[in-house]
């Protein structure tokens, strides 16, 4: 009996002694969260992620703010609220140490992007009530072609019957491939019956592509029953003072090849841009090439400081391979 209860004794003992011993190697990271101006912020949802898992804590009425018991390693600190740009924050937590750590918050530039299609006219995304997606310039530098930058979209469907350089089919929000209206500049290019194919279309000097999903017959006709997609072009940018060129030169498996080269420039009011790309893969599937070229130019005259004049021109020259 005795054997046992100073068994137990011990046991008690080491027990406390382990929550004694991991309490102090326990790390603490605490600090204010404050505005550009040093005035504190309160309820700023703030995120720990490192080695130790992850961890959320808020911040009080005086800014103040703390995170208990963390394992000592290298943390990104992040404010999860939306509305602030702040980017992820190294911080470096000690096993036994209190760290402390001032949180500078700034508010997020709201960003406004400007439709045409929806409208037909320039209005802010916030004003509509249509489903619009605009893919910038940054976006469409990231695909080659057309297709592979629409499959993106949420609630387009791209259906492609091969490689790339097959016929290449599009569906919106389930219509048929008929259904969608397709412009460049403004300019159709569905076929007549309404269908268009998209297998040769490269990104090759659009500067963004808007696609607006439902209905648009009252705007566009009766091709328009699923929605619209509208293609612009590339314009010479009023900043531009001498001549500018463009190179570009990419590669890839099965022989891919996408060079591109260009010039853009402005003499007095006179604005001018050329452009040619040389795409080319030979597919995984034998006899399934692709080949193709395209070209665009624009020339456009300011005939005053609001309104100018532009001519547009771009073709298209591809030839892809049937295996079998």
């Amino acid at each position: 009996m005795r054997f046992r209860e100073h068994f137990l004794l011990k046991m008690d003992a080491a027990v406390l002694w382990v929550l004694v011993g991991s309490t102090a190697l326990a790390g603490s990271l605490s600090g204010r969260v404050v505005d550009e101006r040093g005035h504190p912020l309160s309820g700023i949802h703030l995120q720990l992620e490192g080695q130790g898992g992850t961890a959320n804590a808020f911040s009080d009425h005086s800014g103040e703010y703390h995170f208990e018991s963390l394992a000592g390693g290298s943390y990104q600190l992040s404010v999860r609220d939306v509305g602030f740009d702040l980017q992820a924050e190294h911080v470096d937590v000690g096993a036994t140490a209190e760290i402390k750590h001032e949180v500078v918050v700034r508010l997020e530039l709201l960003e406004q992007r400007v439709v045409v299609t929806a409208t037909r006219n320039e209005v802010s995304t916030t004003l509509l009530g249509n489903s619009v997606t605009v893919l910038s310039e940054d976006e469409t530098e990231q695909a080659a072609r057309i297709p592979d930058l629409l499959r993106t979209v949420t609630g387009v469907h791209v259906l492609q019957t091969g490689a790339p350089g097959a016929i290449t089919s599009l569906y919106i929000r389930g219509g048929e491939s008929d259904y969608s209206k397709v412009l460049l500049d403004g300019i159709p290019l569905n076929q007549p019956g309404g269908y268009t194919d998209f297998s040769n279309l490269t990104t090759a000097g659009i500067e963004r592509v808007e696609v607006v999903r439902g209905p648009q017959s009252a705007l566009y006709g009766s091709d328009a029953i699923a929605g619209v997609i509208q293609m612009f072009s590339k314009k010479v940018d009023q900043e531009i003072s001498r001549p500018q060129a463009e190179l570009s030169l990419e590669g890839g498996t099965y022989s891919m090849l996408d060079a591109t080269g260009g010039i853009r420039g402005r003499y007095n009011r006179l604005t001018y841009s050329g452009l040619f790309s040389h795409l080319e893969t030979e597919n995984a599937v034998p006899n399934s090439y692709l080949n193709n070229n395209t070209i665009t130019s624009t020339l456009g005259f300011e005939v005053t400081r609001d309104s100018s004049l532009t001519l547009l021109g771009r073709g298209e020259y591809g030839r892809a391979g049937v295996p079998g």
